[in-house]
């Protein structure tokens, strides 16, 4: 074309302007397409200044993408004792809407991180597929076109920060909406620790049989201290009881008759055994318990009963007395 020809598609001559051309002469067309989808050009042809006609070999396809892909992750939704604290494995499902995207090929997957750790510290693993997809994404037509779905499970105690990246074959990363992280606890497991010292001893597990073997004069005080190794607990609970309780008889005790604390004073005259409940965030307990406790500060009351006659009524005997001794504690 001449120079000014067919300006709304011809963008570039390299010899623009010029009254003769060589044949180094390279110019370029500009194919404007109307909306997003798969194009296929299937001719062009090009005829120079001696005559001479050429055309395209074969039909080129085009895809036009100008829409970022977008990305959901659906954590379980049930009521819970805290947000986000789970008592039971955990299946989080990823949604993905991209219109080229192939499950079939794992090139172009979206990467995916779990990073999972308790207090002691971390480690950045590969998620966990839930059993049954081998890791697989899968059509998602319950939520309409283009739209993928991936389950991640998470089976093991952990506090999990699940993090997505993701960029499509037209190079869009996932759009502003989509949300790219989520952070979980998973903790099937009750509290490991918890420890009531009184007496000058700590006692540390649940023990099912109870002795009453510590004694004391004086008022005690009695430290509570519970923890578990993912999860916060929630305050401290305790209970005195006269008598050893199984688990499950603690278990049928309404949070009522609990009291709340970390610490308590015993006061003379009592016989009890402490209980302690420590919870974690996902609703899980253990219960911890001490030895058998007495603490009184009166001592026992003795009775002597003389067995005899007296010598009229004096106290006077004239032989050997028997005597009764009765010891009776308070």
């Amino acid at each position: 074309p001449q120079p000014g020809e067919d300006a709304d598609r011809w963008f570039l001559d390299s010899e623009e302007g010029a009254s003769e051309h060589t044949e180094e002469r390279t110019v370029k067309m500009r194919l404007r397409f109307p909306a997003e989808g798969r194009f296929e050009i299937r001719e062009i042809t090009c005829r120079d200044l001696a005559g001479n006609v050429s055309g395209l070999p074969e039909p080129v396809s085009v895809t036009i993408d100008r829409t970022p892909p977008v990305l959901e992750i659906h954590i379980p939704e049930e009521e819970l004792a805290h947000e986000g604290y789970y008592s039971h494995p955990v299946t989080v499902w990823l949604y993905l809407k991209e219109h080229n995207f192939k499950p079939d090929e794992e090139e172009g997957f979206p990467q995916i991180f779990l990073e999972a750790g308790k207090e002691e510290g971390g480690e950045e693993i590969r998620a966990e597929r839930a059993e049954g997809t081998e890791g697989c994404w899968e059509t998602a037509s319950e939520k309409g076109a283009d739209w993928y779905k991936l389950p991640v499970s998470v089976t093991e105690d952990g506090n999990y920060r699940l993090s997505v990246s993701y960029e499509d074959p037209a190079g869009w990363s996932l759009s502003a909406e989509s949300r790219t992280e989520a952070e979980f606890t998973v903790d099937v497991t009750a509290p490991e620790f918890g420890s009531i010292t009184a007496m000058g001893e700590s006692w540390n597990a649940f023990f099912e049989h109870i002795t009453f073997g510590r004694y004391s004069s004086d008022k005690e005080p009695v430290i509570l201290t519970g923890g578990d190794s993912v999860s916060p607990v929630e305050p401290l609970r305790y209970l005195c009881a006269d008598r050893e309780l199984t688990e499950r008889e603690l278990e049928e005790i309404e949070e009522g008759q609990w009291k709340e604390g970390d610490s308590l004073v015993l006061e003379p005259d009592i016989r009890t055994v402490v209980y302690l409940k420590v919870t974690n965030y996902s609703g899980l307990s253990s219960y911890f318990n001490s030895s058998g406790l007495v603490i009184e500060d009166k001592g026992p009351v003795i009775t002597l009963s003389p067995q005899g006659e007296a010598w009229a009524g004096s106290g006077i005997y004239r032989g050997n007395v028997e005597l009764t001794a009765v010891l009776k504690e308070p």
